[in-house]
């Protein structure tokens, strides 16, 4: 019977919870900026309909809250830095934000429904990608090795291989070329290389990409259009020793 009527009361006060928070609005949840730098501060607007009173918000990461903001207008504004959302500062990370509000405690408190979750990324360290070409000079035939290396442990990531500046081989990381190929694109003669990279990532975050220097070091190769040893010579000397009657008439 005692468990009966402490069931009855649970119910009883989560009707009424849920009645109380049917009846106030939702709040928007405005990110001002979606990318968090390690020593930069997130800002995030809780919105609420109207002017309810005094209130008290509460900003969200997940289900967890972080940090609360009191108002007597419509609008709770929150400045975070990055350790207060995930104290791991070493890696790119992906964060669910939210908030949700509660009126005066003082007259019995009601609170609102949470807002609905934005998306932030969370920026780590990245370094610059490292170019490797190997050998760095050989004749047209020979197969060279070339790697765009990025240090860290990152999820989607792309590279692109550049040739005096224009754009040669993207997607993979490492690439094996022939002179031949680099030729078609570049010319004999010496060539510059440098690499970059992108993570899948920033195509959510599109403004991330601009907060790294990513392009590698250069490498100089050098393409060479050798001819077989005595070639030269011999077509050379073929042509002086021709008379003029081995070359035909003009009839």
């Amino acid at each position: 019977m005692r468990c009966l009527c402490l069931l009855l009361l649970f119910t009883i006060s989560r009707v009424k919870t849920d009645a109380t928070q049917a009846s106030m609005e939702k709040p928007d949840f405005i990110l001002i900026n979606n990318v968090l730098a390690t020593n930069n501060r997130l800002t995030a607007l809780c919105v609420m309909d109207g002017s309810p009173g005094k209130v008290t918000c509460t900003l969200y990461v997940g289900n967890t809250s972080v940090t609360t903001e009191t108002t007597t207008g419509n609008t709770c504004e929150f400045e975070v830095t990055r350790r207060q959302l995930d104290e791991d500062t070493g890696n790119f990370k992906t964060l669910q934000l939210s908030c949700d509000y509660q009126t005066n405690q003082e007259t019995g408190g009601q609170l609102s429904p949470r807002s609905d979750p934005k998306e932030v990324l969370l920026l780590g360290p990245l370094e610059k990608a490292i170019l490797r070409v190997t050998p760095r000079s050989t004749s047209l035939k020979k197969t060279i090795r070339v790697s765009c290396e990025v240090k860290g442990s990152h999820a989607g990531v792309k590279c692109q291989l550049y040739g005096d500046k224009i754009p040669l081989k993207d997607g993979r990381c490492s690439w094996n070329m022939t002179w031949g190929e680099l030729m078609r694109w570049t010319g004999p003669g010496q060539v510059l290389l440098t690499c970059d990279y992108t993570l899948d990532v920033w195509k959510r975050f599109p403004e991330a990409e601009g907060h790294f220097e990513r392009r590698s070091n250069s490498v100089t190769v050098t393409v060479i259009n050798r001819r077989k040893p005595g070639q030269q010579r011999r077509t050379t000397q073929a042509v002086k020793e021709k008379r003029p009657e081995d070359l035909g008439h003009v009839i």
